[in-house]
């Protein structure tokens, strides 16, 4: 008698291959339905030019004259375990018509939804 007339087929889903099948196409049905969600830096930084909209909008927000708002520079985002942080120096009009430039440090959280100004200097 041979070994292979004793032997009991087994059924498919006890092969180690159809088990690593059905594992493949369960991750990429919930690729599918659940594309990978965007990096919270991907909701802050612009893709054309590099900017923070989330600064230009705090700043057309606070500013006296929105429309005079000029960006100079701006650093790099620099993120930390709180949120992220960026310098920008801009100019615009003040209350008396004159161009004022401050340097400001803007920190925005981890979703992009707080942002804080703290100036640094100015002329």
């Amino acid at each position: 008698m041979s070994d292979s007339a004793g032997k009991v087929k087994k059924p498919l889903y006890k092969k180690w291959w159809f088990l690593v099948l059905i594992v493949l196409a369960f991750g990429m049905v919930e690729g599918i339905v659940n594309p990978i969600k965007e990096k919270p830096a991907d909701k802050v930084i612009s893709g054309y030019d590099g900017d923070i909209w989330q600064v230009d909008d705090y700043l057309k927000e606070t500013l006296k004259d929105p429309d005079s708002l000029k960006i100079d520079k701006w650093g790099t985002l620099a993120k930390g375990k709180d949120g992220y942080q960026v310098f920008v120096r801009y100019r615009a009009k003040n209350s008396f018509g004159g161009y004022v430039i401050n340097d400001s440090v803007f920190k925005l959280s981890l979703d992009g939804k707080q942002v804080s100004e703290t100036i640094i200097g100015h002329e």
